[in-house]
């Protein structure tokens, strides 16, 4: 090859080279990737927050009593809160008293009332009068009224006294008294006699010739009788006849029966 066709190429080359080296010295420089920011340190508060979390959640909390706070009352104990009475004790009322005592007139059955967690017998009242069980006596019904004149309950549509027929003044009404009497017949072979027998009043039974006293003590809250029944000097005793029963007495051999009670009286009438 020629000379000249050698020196051609290599200025080709040449030329080549420059321009290589001119673009690369025109690129714009490329800034270094940023360093990565440095985690801040944690400080004294943030530490103190962290340790206060940890501890809570590993801390596990005591449960409540509900019972801490209730004060029971006497044989109570408290249970979830509320007071029960214990083991042996009933309640009654805002107390727990033994099992065994009653608490009610009702826990002590047929005419008998409770005081003091024991139970004790009623007295049989008279007509028209019931038991209080607070005082321990005998008090006027609902169906009766107390009439001082008399010392007996009456029934509450009965006057008692001349006030009451005259609530304006003056004495131009009267009262008549109310009567309580028990009818009553005595029964021998010989024949039967019957008749009003007033309390506390003798009453003479006649039968073929015999003569019989029955005295009417006691007209009690249910109608039955205590009486007395003589002839010449011999007594013998009726106890709680109820109506529509009778009794042999066995001193005469003489048969009483109760046959109704009767009250009368009680109205005003002009004087």
């Amino acid at each position: 090859m020629k000379s000249w066709a050698w020196f051609s190429i290599a200025g080709i080359l040449l030329l080549a080279l420059i321009g290589m080296v001119i673009y690369v010295v025109q690129q714009p420089t490329a800034e270094p990737p940023p360093e990565p920011e440095a985690e801040a340190e944690a400080g004294p508060d943030v530490e103190a927050e962290a340790l206060v979390n940890e501890t809570e959640t590993n801390v596990t909390k005591e449960p409540v009593d509900p019972c801490e706070t209730v004060t029971c009352g006497e044989n109570e104990l408290c249970v979830d809160g509320n007071c029960f009475c214990n083991t042996g004790f009933k309640e009654c009322g805002e107390l727990c008293i033994p099992s065994d005592d009653c608490c009610l007139d009702e826990d002590c059955g047929d005419r008998k009332y409770c005081k003091d967690g024991e139970c004790f017998q009623m007295e049989f009242c008279g007509i028209l009068e019931t038991w209080d069980s607070v005082n321990q006596s005998c008090v006027c019904s609902a169906q009766g009224k107390l009439c001082g004149e008399k010392g007996f309950c009456i029934p509450k549509d009965h006057c008692c006294d001349i006030p009451e027929c005259n609530p304006t003044g003056g004495r131009d009404r009267r009262c008549t008294p109310t009567r309580l009497q028990v009818e009553l017949c005595a029964k021998l072979p010989g024949g039967t006699h019957c008749q009003n027998t007033e309390k506390d009043k003798r009453a003479a039974f006649n039968i073929m010739e015999d003569v019989y006293h029955i005295y009417v003590t006691k007209i009690y809250e249910d109608e039955g009788i205590d009486a007395i029944v003589q002839k010449v000097k011999e007594n013998a005793t009726i106890e709680h006849l109820l109506p529509k029963t009778n009794v042999t007495v066995g001193a005469f051999d003489i048969i009483v029966s109760n046959e109704e009670l009767v009250i009368s009286g009680g109205k005003c009438k002009s004087a």
